[in-house]
């Protein structure tokens, strides 16, 4: 009889447990909107998902008993049924000028000079309303599309006082040095800007999420004159964005699909893949980070943003052409 009940104990546990997970799968693909090519694809994915919620669980373990060295927690978002490769390929998509005429020019913006005041203890231009609603790139490569728009609209704030939504999709179109959704660099857009026309508005010419091989050329209402590249130091940094406002920032976001909230830090930084922006900076429990807006939907880390840790270092050491003010 106690061998018996043991085995119900057993498969009632069993069973309870199949239907929890398929409570949370179904919950998830409702709330990401997930559609699989077939069952056997389904399948696949629910594999992924099941182990990437255990590495999440497992990562907020360790920051719950250890707070003081774990300081960001993870979370389930649009990636979870995914695998790094697929991640890589739908989200990532920042790539360097190879081209000597780009580089060339980076190299020359370096001419101009940023602040040597004392930056600000902490700042936030959220706070001011330079920076718009977070937005969401989608399965493509455009990054540095929403990268270079977000400089630009903080820059016409400044210049007018006033908020102003642009189009990413323009620049995802008609910047033909790069390759739509297989990615660019935030440059490329500030080149174009400049010497082909302004850029419109998002309402004139709204995100697809694709690239067309059509660019239209709708009135165009705020043109960029060009772009500082800022110098590769914390000091150069914080002073830029008291001054021009909004960086254009590349950063290694290899290890970020899973980033919920707190100040995310890593031993590892690879290549730059990933073009976002740098909004601002702070200190929390004696911990120094940047405030960084993301383009994969306010739905990811803390509503669209990270904070990452300022002496852990998120600029990479091998390529240091990666932080770029707009002028206008």
């Amino acid at each position: 009889m106690k061998v018996f009940i043991v085995l119900c104990c057993f498969f009632i546990a069993a069973y309870g447990a199949s239907n929890v997970d398929d409570d949370s799968w179904k919950t998830f693909k409702q709330n990401h909107k997930k559609k699989y090519s077939s069952d056997d694809d389904e399948t696949r994915h629910r594999a992924i998902w099941k182990a990437n919620v255990a590495k999440i669980e497992q990562h907020n373990l360790e920051a719950d008993s250890n707070p003081d060295k774990v300081t960001y927690k993870m979370g389930i978002n649009q990636f979870t049924d995914m695998t790094y490769e697929e991640f890589k390929e739908t989200s990532l998509g920042a790539t360097p000028p190879n081209d000597t005429v780009a580089i060339q020019n980076d190299q020359q913006s370096l001419s101009r000079r940023v602040s040597r005041q004392m930056p600000p203890a902490s700042l936030d231009l959220r706070q001011r309303g330079e920076v718009n609603a977070v937005r969401n790139q989608g399965q493509c490569g455009s990054c540095w599309t929403f990268s270079a728009t977000a400089s630009v609209e903080s820059c016409y704030y400044r210049k007018w006082a006033q908020p102003i939504d642009l189009s990413e999709q323009q620049l995802l179109d008609c910047v033909y040095s790069r390759s739509g959704c297989n990615g660019g660099w935030a440059t490329d857009a500030f080149y174009w800007l400049k010497q082909y026309g302004g850029q419109t508005k998002e309402n004139f010419y709204p995100y697809t999420g694709y690239y067309s091989g059509w660019c239209q050329r709708p009135s165009s209402y705020f043109k960029a004159t060009g772009f500082v590249q800022i110098p590769n130091n914390v000091y150069s940094i914080k002073n830029a964005l008291a001054q021009y406002g909004v960086l254009a920032i590349a950063v290694d976001g290899n290890q970020w699909a899973n980033y919920k909230s707190g100040i995310f830090y890593t031993n590892y930084v690879g290549q730059p893949n990933h073009a976002v922006n740098l909004v601002g900076y702070g200190t929390t429990n004696g911990i120094e980070y940047w405030i960084v807006r993301n383009s994969w939907g306010t739905g990811w880390g803390e509503n669209g943003y990270i904070r990452l840790n300022i002496a852990a270092g998120i600029y990479n050491t091998y390529y240091t052409q990666t932080t770029y003010a707009v002028t206008c």
